[in-house]
């Protein structure tokens, strides 16, 4: 399973994207989703609803937004990840919106 942080928001040769593009974790109670913000701007991260209804602000330059994984979320969830720079919000992709897998917990 990924390590403390599970995807990572990157400017790379003047191209914003979210690595990786799909994020696997494991399921159940106390299971969190992680996304670090490596970029120069703030970053607002939204989870599907069944992950976690929570919208969170990455700050920039190693800002972090943490969420806890609703204990029932199974399965493959797209979310979404906005840049502010400035005046502008750009969305960011990974190679197309980036995507949680998360697999049940073991029994």
């Amino acid at each position: 399973m990924p390590g403390k942080y599970d995807a990572y928001i990157l400017e790379i040769n003047g191209r914003f994207l979210v690595s990786p593009p799909v994020a696997a974790l494991e399921g159940g109670q106390g299971k969190h989703f992680a996304v670090r913000n490596l970029t120069d701007f703030d970053a607002t991260v939204k989870l599907d609803d069944a992950v976690n209804r929570a919208s969170k602000t990455a700050a920039a330059r190693g800002g972090t937004a943490r969420f806890a994984v609703h204990q029932g979320a199974d399965g493959d969830y797209p979310y979404v990840v906005w840049l502010h720079l400035g005046e502008t919000d750009l969305r960011v992709n990974g190679n197309s919106d980036p995507v949680i897998i998360i697999d049940p917990p073991a029994s």
